[in-house]
């Protein structure tokens, strides 16, 4: 008979161990519950205020890199003009349009029978296929939006990147090796030469994607973007009248509160948020794309001191 009792008092004690293991359990499942019902909760808020509000933190932070390291447009960005790739990338690019391709193929290949009385380069059909000359036909805008600084001087495009825009070749891109005004030679100059006084940019002839070449088909009426001469320019506020001393110290007049006009510096006006379109001008004289790289008034963004709270 003992050994029954103690079996059995064995056994009840295996049942409130089954008992225990089973509420543990559900406090388990209503401590896991609770966490998650929370967690969704916040999820869920913090939705419908993104939703509401229609902000996006990686998208702003993202958009604010954007305006740092490529400038941008907005009149009222106080970070306009301090972007990195302006210095880059400079202020005198410009946008145009190539002649079509039959006036290339003129210009490039020796005609069949040989017929070239305007002394045109041929220069597909010199280099074997290596070089063009492209020949502009319409100049745009600026890569700034105003009207294309175009210059005369022979070799002044030299080194530049040519991306095409349009056409077979869009967005390839190239360098400008050769750059000149066509002038017909002749004695006296023949005034019915078609590419008399026009732009004409000597290039590598790029490849396709395909590995192939391009041909002067490919090229007809092709649009195009210049860069701008990287590093060429002298700074915010460049004085054209000053004959000695500093030359960054061109001033505009400003009003305060008070009405009163006060003649300050531009290059120590680093924000350059709503100006007036006079004092644009002023600003930018020298170009803004400096060659060099320092933290003060014209890189901005080099001279950011980041502060933690309480250290």
């Amino acid at each position: 008979m003992a050994r029954r009792y103690s079996r059995y008092k064995r056994r009840r004690g295996i049942v409130i161990l089954v008992v225990l293991s089973l509420l543990v359990l559900f406090v388990l499942l209503a401590v896991t519950f609770a966490i998650v019902a929370g967690q969704y909760q916040r999820a869920a808020v913090a939705y419908s205020q993104q939703e509401l509000l229609g902000v996006d933190g990686a998208k702003d932070l993202d958009k604010a890199f954007y305006i740092f390291l490529r400038d941008t447009p907005n009149p009222g960005s106080a970070a306009r003009f301090h972007s990195p790739l302006r210095d880059m990338y400079g202020e005198d690019g410009f946008t145009g349009e190539l002649v079509a391709g039959n006036w290339l193929t003129l210009f490039n290949r020796v005609q069949s029978p040989p017929n070239n009385p305007n002394r045109y380069p041929l220069t597909f059909d010199v280099s074997g296929g290596q070089f063009i000359d492209l020949v502009v036909n319409a100049f745009g805008v600026s890569t700034d939006g105003g009207s294309p600084p175009v210059s005369q001087l022979p070799g002044y495009y030299n080194g530049r990147v040519l991306t095409f825009t349009s056409g077979e070749a869009k967005d390839l891109s190239t360098r400008i090796i050769g750059s000149r005004v066509w002038q017909n030679s002749n004695n006296p100059p023949d005034p019915t030469d078609p590419f008399n006084g026009r732009h004409s940019f000597r290039i590598m002839t790029p490849a396709k994607d395909d590995g192939t070449s391009l041909t002067l088909g490919d090229l007809s009426s092709a649009s195009f973007v210049v860069n701008g001469q990287p590093f060429n320019g002298t700074g915010f506020g460049f004085n054209r009248a000053a004959t000695s001393g500093p030359k960054l110290n061109r001033t505009a007049p400003y009003f305060d509160r008070n009405a009163e006009q006060h003649d300050l510096e531009i290059a120590l006006l680093p924000n350059h948020a709503v100006r007036d379109t006079s004092i644009l001008g002023l600003l930018l004289a020298g170009g803004s794309d400096e060659g060099y790289d320092a933290p003060d008034f014209q890189n901005l963004a080099m001279a950011i001191i980041q502060t933690r709270p309480g250290g």
